[in-house]
């Protein structure tokens, strides 16, 4: 029989033509599974929906499209600017690292006796352990491409499909069939052919695609359990040579980190950085959230901050593949660690080099414009879209922004506006792009833009210096005001139509925002040493939550001196600090609608205070100058509980859960090394390793410093992963890169 739509020869009785998919008419009683056709199994998009589900997700394809910049109705301008990212402040909570290799650096300068560094101005973070305020481009490595001119990569030819074919029956052949040797044993048979009935063959069918989709759906979620357990890759260096760590195994990525001229330089200048110290320094090593993939520079010289870019993937060492030469080091990877930008072929300054895109299914970078400076591009709208600035003009802070296509590179590069200097990305819900302009030489202040999904250029804010802090739930965002007196006016301000609403005036600048983003924690600095904190929540006035705090860095240095949890409803606080005393007075104010519940003291002589993810607090008091050491409490329901006496501040880390706290205990008794302990909210201790002189969290991975070289500050590294041994990795170690 023929299809009736196409005309191709199909055998009889077939409902559907396995061409053009037409249904033909036959069968069409045969009962309930007429319209299932047995020879589909599972389509790739079904494949992808059925993943993504498992793993909590949604398909690509099933996304409901977000709107965007109607692209072709934006008004194309005239004009120049663009400066480096602002930097927005973070958020403290617990200290991430235990700036171990400070402390490494310190103590081969004074074995005698080690004076551990100040920590940078402490940063609020969420319970998530991200930072509240919006994070800004990071610096763009730059990639040479042989000088090659900016050009797309080769297109591949598309032949269209061919017609098929008309099955027909083959013919009788005139040539005798050669002889098949028997292989079977003369005791089997041949047995006769069972014949399925149609029904059962397409019920058969049925059966083995819900086996398939409930196969497929049970990978997936345990590909979303291990995704979800992912273990973070570490990277160190000793004699110019990069290791990673992958899971438990070491894998070697280049015997040539830094560059022989930079080496030669060291030996002949003293006051040039090490060749480990300037690498770690430069940031080299990146890698995605995931932990999945990892980049990394080879023959990278410090002085230009470029070198050759290499990606790894999975810790496989024998798929270690170059993306380009001569990159600069400011490079910009998505979230999901799949894309990058970066710049290529810079001048010593990093500027003026040739941005380019790459992801790991393309076989060369591609080339999205020239003359580029470092900072001045980002991801956009889910690495749909890449942001940057062109033109720009350093001494006057000016350049052009510019959006391009990453879905459809052979799309056109738009101009959106002119005298741009910063870029902030677009907000989360991806509908507007967010930058600043007009900047004033006078003051170093600008304005904030929004590019709104209309077209439509709208000020945000005015006379500012300051990152705008944007909203993840909702289309608006604040933003800081300069006033006269030098202190900020704070707004909320709607994205779309641009509409303010003015929550506080002499502020300095947010310090967190509530998980479900209805209460804003904000200081006010005086003199520069001491801080009044405020919670605004909408529809409300602000009201004071916190006194007298003291915020100089030569006075607390890096020691916590809040607490806040994550409905901004508790925020303990270390009032009135004394640094010869090292302790101040602790309070814990309670807010709610509003309005301070009560704020009442809860100890003296504070020295530090943590929270962790769980809502546990973590105080640290009675610290003794002499000695060097304080006692660790925890804080619950308004009474402290003693965790562990004794311990050296520097020598201190919370879990990220909050549920355990580490500690090495004897340090200084027989040398700058002591035991490496793990205790819990009761008391209960367990010894992890001995002669330690530093270690670090990561999550809940511990990175161990051992045995310090006093002469070079190389030392032993171990690591413990969660719920693991400790494991000895490498001795003579001279840096971690991540």
């Amino acid at each position: 029989m023929k299809c009736p739509k196409c005309g191709v020869d199909i055998y009889e009785g077939v409902k559907k033509c396995p061409y053009c998919k037409t249904l033909t008419g036959a069968g069409e009683d045969e009962g309930k599974f007429k319209d299932f056709d047995f020879k589909y199994t599972i389509s790739v998009s079904d494949t992808k929906k059925i993943e993504d589900t498992a793993r909590g997700g949604v398909s690509a394809d099933a996304k409901k499209s977000k709107p965007w910049l109607n692209l072709n109705t934006i008004k194309r301008k005239n004009g120049d600017f663009t400066p480096s990212p602002v930097r927005p402040v973070t958020e403290p909570v617990l200290d991430a690292d235990a700036k171990a290799r400070e402390f490494a650096k310190s103590a081969s300068q004074r074995a005698a006796e080690f004076v551990p560094e100040g920590l940078a101005r402490y940063t609020v973070r969420g319970m998530d352990g991200n930072e509240i305020l919006p994070k800004q481009p990071e610096p763009a490595p730059v990639a040479v491409i042989e000088d090659v001119p900016a050009q797309q990569m080769p297109e591949k030819k598309v032949e269209p499909a061919k017609k098929p074919e008309k099955i027909n029956k083959p013919e009788a052949s005139d040539k005798a069939p050669k002889p098949v040797r028997e292989r079977r044993s003369k005791a089997k048979e041949k047995k006769p052919a069972f014949k399925l009935d149609k029904k059962a063959i397409i019920a058969l069918g049925a059966a083995v695609l819900c086996v398939l989709a409930l196969i497929i759906g049970i990978s997936a979620i345990s590909s979303a359990v291990s995704n979800s357990d992912a273990l973070m890759p570490y990277t160190y260096i000793k004699d110019n040579t990069m290791y990673m760590i992958y899971k438990t195994k070491t894998v070697k990525l280049s015997e040539t980190v830094v560059t022989d001229s930079y080496l030669r330089a060291v030996e002949e200048n003293d006051t040039l950085a090490s060749a480990e110290r300037a690498a770690k320094n430069a940031g080299i090593v990146k890698t995605s959230k995931n932990g999945k993939r990892t980049f990394f520079f080879e023959e990278f010289d410090p002085e230009t901050g470029s070198g050759i870019l290499k990606v790894i993937n999975k810790g496989k060492a024998k798929k270690i593949k170059q993306i380009a030469p001569a990159v600069h080091n400011s490079l910009v990877i998505s979230p999901d660690g799949e894309d990058i930008l970066f710049l290529s072929t810079t001048d010593k300054n990093g500027d003026m080099g040739v941005l380019c895109y790459w992801n790991d299914k393309m076989d060369e970078p591609f080339v999205v414009a020239s003359d580029i400076d470092h900072g001045t591009f980002t991801f956009a709208g889910e690495n749909e879209y890449v942001m940057f600035l062109q033109n720009l003009n350093r001494v006057q802070m000016q350049g052009d922004m510019f959006v391009k296509s990453l879905k459809d590179l052979k799309a056109e590069k738009i101009k959106i506006d002119s005298n741009v200097c910063t870029l902030f990305g677009t907000n989360p819900g991806g509908k507007a792009y967010i930058y600043a302009k007009d900047y004033d030489t006078s003051d170093s202040s600008f304005d904030i833009y929004a590019m709104n999904k209309k077209g439509r250029s709208i000020r945000l804010g005015e006379r500012t210096k300051k990152a705008p802090l944007m909203q993840k739930t909702k289309d608006k965002i604040f933003v800081y005001g300069m006033a006269d007196d030098g202190t900020s006016n704070i707004y909320s301000v709607e994205i779309d139509s641009g509409k303010k609403e003015k929550i506080a005036s002499g502020a300095n600048e947010i310090l967190m925002l509530s998980k479900d983003e209805k209460t804003v924690i904000y200081d006010k600095v005086y003199t520069g040493k001491l801080a009044d904190y405020y919670a605004y929540t909408k529809g409300k006035q602000p009201v004071k939550v916190a006194g007298n705090v003291v915020v100089s860095y030569e006075a607390v240095g890096g020691k916590p001196q809040m607490a806040i949890s994550e409905d901004c409803s508790k925020i303990l606080y270390i009032s009135e600090f004394e640094a010869f005393k090292g302790g101040g007075t602790l309070r814990l104010c309670e807010y709610k609608n509003g309005r301070v519940i009560s704020d009442e003291q809860v100890s003296e002589d504070v020295y530090s205070v943590y929270r962790a993810e769980d809502g546990n607090f973590i105080v640290n008091k009675d610290y003794s100058p002499s000695r060097k050491v304080f006692d660790s409490y925890l804080l619950k329901k308004g009474e402290l509980t003693v965790i562990k006496e004794e311990i050296y501040p520097s020598m201190f880390e919370v879990s990220k859960t909050g549920d355990n706290i580490f500690c090495v205990t004897g340090y200084g008794v027989e040398g700058n090394f002591g035991t490496l302990e793990k205790v819990n909210l009761k008391g209960e201790s367990e010894e992890l390793a001995t002669a330690v002189f530093g270690f670090a969290l990561r999550d809940e991975d511990i990175l161990c410093y051992k045995n310090l070289n006093t002469e070079d500050g190389s030392f032993d590294l171990s690591m413990k992963r969660s719920g693991k041994r400790m494991l000895d990795i490498d001795t003579a170690v001279a840096e971690l890169l991540n």
